[in-house]
């Protein structure tokens, strides 16, 4: 799924959107980039139900991968078929106290696997529609702004791909302009210990 329209796009460069020379190219930079983006934040477009086996590890807090989450249909330990239901989740980004976390109301902490390292599946559903308006502003301004930097810094072309936006910011290669773009998605991300 994407974000932004073409159409979008186009405008933001000042191209005329009868144009359509370029669009195919084009259209390749901007599901690159937003699958870079997707990818640092640990989320889904499209609304997706994941099957996911975590490990519990005697731990409090366990962190499922896909973010923003929705919904949880189940929590089971896969090896005594233990299912919780007194469980609670919170989202909002790096700058939300335990965002991401998975835990036990009970005070209780999540099973150590006896015959297997990921023993607690969790069944749930997580989608873009998860996010606020505005954090979902937030985020479309970041990808608006990559791809007009990406398309200016390739000589007006559109040739190529995003280049690894979220590989570059990984490295941490302060030079490159890329980084302080995506440094302003940090209070969107989730499941990263902070």
């Amino acid at each position: 799924m994407s974000t932004t329209k073409l159409s979008t796009a186009k405008i933001w460069l000042g191209l005329d959107s009868d144009n359509t020379e370029e669009d195919l190219p084009l259209q390749g930079v901007l599901d690159a980039i937003e699958q870079d983006v997707a990818e640092y934040l640990s989320m889904t477009w499209d609304e997706e139900t994941v099957t996911e086996d975590l490990a519990g590890r005697n731990t409090q807090y366990i962190w499922p991968s896909k973010h923003p989450i929705t919904a949880i249909t189940s929590i089971t330990d896969v090896e005594s078929n233990i299912t919780w239901s007194n469980f609670e989740w919170r989202e909002g980004g790096a700058d939300t106290p335990d965002s991401g976390k998975l835990w036990l109301t009970d005070g209780t902490w999540w099973p150590v696997g006896i015959y297997t390292r990921r023993n607690i599946r969790v069944v749930y559903t997580a989608s873009y529609d998860g996010y606020t308006a505005g954090q979902k502003a937030a985020i479309a301004a970041v990808v608006r702004d990559l791809f007009v930097l990406r398309y200016h810094t390739k000589g007006n072309q559109a040739s190529g791909t995003s280049a690894g936006v979220a590989a570059v910011f990984r490295l941490g290669k302060d030079d490159d302009p890329a980084l302080n773009i995506m440094r302003r998605l940090i209070p969107y991300r989730f499941g990263v210990p902070v």
